[in-house]
């Protein structure tokens, strides 16, 4: 039975041999995710959504770190598009439209994202540690390692900071992969064996397709000097041999490249070509001052001076790996490849925090634009195969430290110096919180708990013994590392869906934007941006790389001149220029302000004005502050009185010519006890500027009284009358107009603009500016509806341009869309009664290409962002398609390449044979 499926067998086999491996990960899973399995709740990167405006108004209880960057563009893009199985090269609902980046198609594990959106989360997080957790346990197997102190080594690698600082972004893809980008170059460094190579290519595009390319070129230059390193020190008097290694290398990476083209080379296209990637050379010489080397012990406990965010400069390997470094340089002649990673770590050390190496750093293509200390990664790694190595010697060399006893003290004295060093400073220990107090206990007892197992080990080889000292040393290492990675795991209450339900505003505005009109919120966190896609709403914000173009930074920066949070996200705290929402598109404009009562009232001592019934009654001046003032609100209580048939009667005087413009009952019953009462009326045309006096009266008995709230000072002039006396206060009122479209209950107003421009739209009106930067100046100063704005190159291919007719748009001119695609493609039918314009108030990044009655025609920039083409007198078939020529040559490019792959690899034991022919030959 087992000659017949020996796969069966082997399987079995490796099971059986490595069941204590499968029952540690079991136990170490519990752990990491016992607030899933033992308490109530799901994993969820999407928890800072119920963190801030609207879906805060939910209440929901969420527990460990708000991660922005992951939930502001990866998840959305994914929920929106492979989620929903959309394969496009334009996405028109982030921001004003932007590429789609090939990575979410090209990365295998984006494909999670087809399950329940909570479930991919999950699997994802899961996968990323047991696929790192694996990849360094086998590289470590690799150099001879024994199962424990590989099993050590790699839940260093898993759990440290590279993969829980970095857990839910792209970062953390790349680094869970690059162990075995390792093991097999090592593996074919052994063998000279070309199907290893084929797995290197496998890891190698995994890696740069993940999202994080740079991460991929931190590993391709350590494993470039590995193979460097290696190459020579084995085959240096076997140059054929060293000729084929090299090779061999040379080809993978090649072969990787060219495979992941179309993302990578459509990134390098974009952030190169903007001069983004140039911005940001800058970022080479960069370095963490000495004060970060306490995380290494205490990733958690930081100074005041220690404000860099947690991803960036936490450097936590787990506290085995720095404890056993001293011992690295015991018997270092013994432990296979030793000599190369304790060379490494202490490169990359002075990489991090000095600027000794940063000449040679910033000329290195591809990493020499990111923050030098993000290496930081590349330490992890080293560390974690170091410590197996270090661990591995004690194990297999017991001898040597009986017999070197000395040695093995000083090392333990030094590691002592480390943990002190850590402890000092961290400061006084009673300052600390109980979290951090139990960080610096669990510190001391792991420190004990270390150095008692090393004892044993080299004291006794009785199996029971090293059997004990095996399991508490992989307890103890999953205590230590796996409570740092619990602590930085995002969480949601089981009670919700990872992606939040639509609050009635969001519900509001689906119903109110079914033609593409645009919206924005205002607050870097209200509906923050990007969010808007889980909900097919268009917001113009965005975290994107769009957003380092510097036509849409200045376009953006023209709104509001601090739109931008960083480089590549915007966000608004005020409008400054209405114009340029209103050109783009923009029909309703969503702040948490807006629901509330006037800001004039905030911090102000508010007060009920007293009971309210039948005979008693209010009187409050006030000025309105714009035309169609249609929306009153106070701030009441009902004293707990449940009411039927009373009401309350509002009336508005026009203080000026004395005529009731409002009057209008409104049931007791609506008032809840201290909140918002709101009432509506028909708009007040011309109300700018005028005063009004507010009458209120009512019908309830004094047993069944109201009230209103009054502040308890007075914070404007007018006179404020309760119960024919004047009382000192005013009574607290907000004012709402017509273009306040909307109260939300999840606490968000929305203020609608009256005149904006439709997504599609003709033009009657042309005017040239002189260039660029003329356009913008020109649109900012008016809104003009219907009317396209030229530079002067642009109206230079224009036949005429300033001859086109200004005619009115007639009543039977029109466009009526036939098809619009999530892609951004769209076919209308376009009707005009003379030669027009047709503007789409989307992104023109110079990729699209358009077609009116089949025929190509020129696509011009017009309003200095978006799409114009001219249309023809008549009837017209018009179709708008995306065309990156560049992504598309290298999609063939790529597709060749695995071609070429696939027939090398049917064919790889003819060139093996060749090759070892040739090594061999004189």
């Amino acid at each position: 039975m087992n000659s017949k499926n020996p796969m069966r067998s082997n399987m079995k086999k490796f099971v059986k041999e490595n069941k204590w491996l499968f029952i540690g990960i079991f136990g170490a899973s519990l752990f990491v995710y016992s607030s899933y399995f033992f308490d109530h709740y799901n994993l969820s990167f999407l928890n800072i959504m119920y963190s801030f405006s609207p879906f805060d108004s939910m209440k929901i209880a969420t527990k460990g770190p708000i991660l922005s960057d992951v939930a502001d563009h990866m998840y959305p893009v994914a929920y929106k598009y492979l989620h929903n199985l959309d394969f496009t090269y334009w996405m028109s609902s982030l921001g004003i439209g932007t590429t789609q980046s090939m990575s979410l198609y090209m990365y295998v594990l984006n494909y999670f994202y087809l399950l329940p959106f909570g479930v991919a989360i999950a699997l994802i997080s899961y996968s990323k540690f047991l696929i790192g957790f694996l990849g360094m346990y086998f590289f470590a197997r690799e150099y001879g390692v024994k199962k424990v102190p590989a099993a050590i080594g790699a839940i260093s690698y898993t759990f440290s900071a590279a993969l829980v600082m970095w857990h839910g972004w792209p970062h953390s893809d790349v680094a869970m992969f690059a162990p075995f980008l390792f093991l097999f170059m090592e593996k074919f460094l052994k063998k000279l064996d070309i199907k290893y190579l084929f797995l290197v290519i496998i890891f190698l595009y995994l890696m740069l397709v993940a999202g994080m390319p740079t991460f991929a070129a931190y590993f391709l230059y350590l494993l470039g000097m590995y193979v460097l390193f290696y190459g020579i020190k084995n085959y240096r008097k076997e140059p054929k041999k060293l000729l084929f290694f090299f090779g061999g290398f040379g080809v993978s990476v090649l072969f990787a490249i060219l495979l992941s083209l179309p993302y990578t080379g459509e990134l390098l296209n974009s952030v190169g070509s903007n001069g983004y990637a140039a911005s940001r050379k800058g970022q080479s010489s960069e370095v963490l001052s000495s004060d970060f080397l306490q995380t290494l012990i205490y990733p958690y406990i930081r100074s005041n001076t220690m404000t860099m965010h947690l991803n960036e400069s936490t450097l936590f390997s787990g506290l085995f790996a720095i404890l056993l470094l001293p011992f690295s340089f015991l018997n270092y002649k013994k432990k296979k490849n030793s000599l190369f990673w304790l060379t490494s770590i202490g490169i990359l050390l002075l990489l991090i925090f000095t600027n000794w190496l940063t000449p040679i750093y910033s000329h290195l293509p591809m990493i020499n634009t990111s923050l030098k200390y993000r290496v930081i990664v590349l330490l992890n790694f080293a560390f974690a195969i170091n410590l197996a190595i270090t661990l591995n010697d004690f194990f297999i060399n017991q001898d040597y430290y009986k017999k070197n006893k000395i040695k093995a003290l000083i090392a333990g004295y030094f590691s002592f110096i480390i943990l002190l060093i850590a402890f000092k400073k961290v400061g006084l220990f009673s300052s600390l919180t109980g979290t951090q107090q139990s960080e610096v206990i669990s510190s001391i007892l792991l420190f004990i708990t270390l150095f008692l197992m090393l004892f044993l080990l080299i004291k006794s080889k009785n199996p029971k013994i090293l059997a004990v000292v095996s399991f508490v040393l992989c307890t103890a290492s999953i205590y230590d590392s796996g409570n740092f990675a619990k602590e930085y795991l995002p969480f949601v209450s089981k009670q919700v869906s990872a992606v939040p339900k639509k609050t009635d505003t969001i519900n509001f505005l689906q119903k109110n934007t079914q033609n593409n009109e645009k919206v924005v919120a205002l607050g870097s966190w209200t509906f923050f941006p990007s969010t808007n896609m889980f909900y097919n709403l268009r917001d113009i914000r965005g975290h994107d790389f769009i957003y380092t173009n510097q036509d849409v930074q200045n376009y953006y920066e023209g709104i509001e001149s601090d739109a931008y949070d960083s480089a590549t996200r915007v966000s608004f705290s005020k409008i400054e220029n209405t114009n340029l929402l209103k050109y783009m598109g923009v029909k309703y404009v969503v702040s948490p302000k807006a629901n509330l009562v006037d800001d004039s009232y905030t911090g102000k001592e508010l007060e009920p004005v007293g009971p309210i019934y039948t005979g008693t009654g209010i009187e409050q001046e006030i000025e309105a502050e714009q035309n169609d003032w249609n929306n009153i609100e106070f701030v009441a209580a009902n004293y707990q009185h449940k009411f039927t048939n009373e009401s309350m009667t509002l009336q508005i005087i026009d203080i000026d010519s004395g005529q009731v413009v409002v009057n209008k009952k409104t049931p007791l019953s609506k008032i809840k006890d201290n909140q918002v009462l709101n009432i509506s009326f028909a708009p007040i045309e011309n109300s700018k500027g005028k005063k009004y006096k507010i009458l209120i009266t009512s019908d309830n008995s004094e047993q069944l009284p109201f009230t209103l709230y009054k502040a308890a000072v007075s914070l404007y002039a007018n006179d404020f009358i309760y119960n024919a006396e004047k009382v000192e206060g005013n009574l607290v009122v907000y004012l709402n107009y017509k273009d306040n479209a909307y109260k939300g209950k999840d606490k968000l107003g929305v203020h609608q603009y009256q005149n904006y421009s439709p997504q599609l739209q003709l033009i009657n009106n042309i005017e040239i500016k002189k260039n660029s930067e003329s356009v913008l100046s020109s649109m900012k100063q008016s809104y003009k509806k219907n009317t396209l704005f030229l530079d002067e190159e642009q109206a230079r291919k224009i036949k005429n341009a300033k001859s086109l007719s200004k005619e009115k748009i007639a009543a039977n001119e029109k466009i009526t869309v036939i098809q619009d695609e999530d892609n951004g493609q769209v076919t209308l039918s376009v009707k005009t009664n003379t030669k027009r314009f047709l503007l789409m108030n989307e992104y023109n990044d110079g990729n699209w290409q358009a077609y009116v009655n089949g025929k190509k025609v020129q696509m011009y920039k017009g309003n200095y962002l978006f799409r114009a083409i001219e249309v023809p007198k008549g009837e017209s078939k018009v179709k708008l398609v995306y065309a990156p020529t560049k992504v598309k040559l290298f999609i063939k490019i790529a597709l060749s390449a695995l071609i070429l792959l696939i027939v090398l690899f049917i064919i790889k034991k003819r060139i093996q044979n060749w090759l070892t022919n040739y090594c061999k030959s004189k």
